[in-house]
């Protein structure tokens, strides 16, 4: 049975006051990776990728993929986030409309931000729904590591203070089922979607666009591939076509078609160099490794909104 929460939230949810607006510096906003924090982490993970590379016909490489039409990805969202200083970008997808899954990567060192819905292209759009966050409303991974060759438990939650309306361009997307039935995902064709850099040195794209994979790759084929250390947390996907994720897309999700429903496989996590026109692989953090992790946060969250909602009450009734 798979976990889906539109329901619920269509029910549920406190409608407030949503902000429709564009992004109109989106040129100034740079890749989470740009960030100065990540660049002892990422240095030593590319170290020895040269003899891989080599080995390897290059080809040309088309990043940007397919452009992605409005609601066609009804749950993928995209994050501007703020450090204090500069503004920087991931992706990330709605599993409710007021919770938002992401990499854990993108909210490490970051203050505040704010999560763009209902859009597909910046530069054909008027209008796009906006919820803002801060530091508080982040949730990482309390394991969350990522150090030299360890990318362990890449994966962190945006909870919002207001929730995302119903429409028809808004929806949250399936968590995989308890059961490992998602273990092998070989044979699935699966579909990432972002607006990540369509090139290197290139600018965010304002145009969401996606790719398609025949199917994952094996984690010891991509262990042979890099000195990441490949754990069953995670997965890999060949690059198809030369067609590969880019700097931005960190924390956007992963998804494949069961029983006709997109459903989360993965997070966009990490890459095998700088430099997209020489990567081998997309690596992911492997959502059902973590249904249990996310249900646990969402119900403290319940009992956290409870619990304010009480106190508000009692504080209006002593008035």
């Amino acid at each position: 049975m798979l976990i889906s929460f539109l329901s619920i939230f269509c029910i549920f949810q406190l409608f407030t006051s949503i902000s429709l607006t564009t992004i109109k510096k989106l040129d100034e906003i740079r890749p989470i990776k740009e960030h100065p924090a990540f660049d002892e982490f990422f240095e030593s993970s590319f170290e020895n990728q040269l003899r891989i590379l080599n080995e390897i016909p290059q080809g040309g490489r088309i990043y940007n993929g397919i452009p992605a039409k409005l609601g066609q990805f009804p749950y993928q969202v995209f994050i501007v986030l703020n450090d204090g200083k500069k503004q920087y970008c991931c992706g990330g997808a709605l599993i409710k409309l007021n919770l938002v899954v992401t990499a854990a990567h993108c909210l490490s060192f970051m203050i505040s931000g704010t999560v763009y819905a209902g859009v597909a292209d910046f530069t054909n759009s008027s209008l796009n729904f906006t919820v803002n966050f801060t530091k508080s409303d982040m949730i990482i991974h309390e394991n969350f590591t990522i150090k030299g060759t360890k990318r362990l438990n890449d994966i962190g939650l945006i909870k919002l203070q207001n929730s995302f309306p119903c429409h028809r361009n808004l929806g949250v997307i399936d968590l995989p089922c308890g059961c490992d039935f998602m273990s092998d995902l070989e044979n699935e064709e699966l579909t990432v979607a972002g607006f990540g850099l369509r090139f290197d040195n290139d600018a965010i794209s304002p145009v969401m666009n996606y790719i398609k994979y025949n199917g994952a790759m094996p984690n010891c084929k991509c262990a042979s591939l890099t000195n990441i250390e490949i754990l069953e947390n995670m997965l890999c996907t060949a690059i198809v076509d030369g067609k590969t994720t880019c700097s931005g897309d960190s924390g956007s999700p992963l998804t494949a078609f069961i029983h006709g429903r997109p459903v989360l496989v993965g997070i966009v996590s990490f890459g095998t160099s700088r430099t997209c026109s020489t990567t081998v692989y997309d690596g992911f953090t492997r959502v059902s490794s973590y249904v249990d992790w996310i249900q646990e946060k969402i119900i403290l969250i319940i009992k956290s909104n409870i619990k304010q909602q009480e106190e508000k009450v009692h504080l209006t009734k002593n008035d």
